[in-house]
């Protein structure tokens, strides 16, 4: 997170290029002799102009606290106990539109969501 964003909204140049877009923090960082490192593999090699835009997202991540008695895990920010659900989603795409009166249709197809989430968004924008 920075601040009460997630790195990949906040790093989005970075984040498309990142070679595992999925990956938890155990999977990409390791003990080295000089305290932590971090491996962020990307698909392809940087242009000039990225480099200082991974060198935010590096400052960004040693001021993350890892407690390694925790496990690794997901957590989906807008919803209290932290887990998906389809009302969260529904009232982000009402909270970010309240001033509009449609939703664009990219907040619904092209998120991260299960189909059966944007289905149900859908048909919801539809007022079926």
């Amino acid at each position: 997170m920075v601040g009460d964003t997630t790195h990949d909204l906040a790093f989005p140049r970075i984040f498309h290029i990142a070679s595992f877009k999925e990956a938890k923090v155990a999977e990409v960082i390791s003990q080295g002799s000089n305290g932590v490192d971090w491996n962020l593999p990307f698909i392809r090699d940087l242009h000039k102009c990225e480099i200082s835009f991974v060198g935010n997202l590096m400052d960004s991540l040693w001021l993350v606290f890892l407690d390694r008695n925790e496990r690794d895990s997901r957590v989906w920010i807008p919803s209290p106990n932290g887990v998906f659900s389809a009302l969260s989603f529904f009232s982000i795409l009402l909270e970010s539109n309240r001033d509009s009166l449609s939703i664009p249709l990219d907040c619904i197809w092209k998120s991260v969501a299960p189909p059966r989430v944007k289905v149900f968004s859908w048909i919801a924008f539809l007022g079926k």
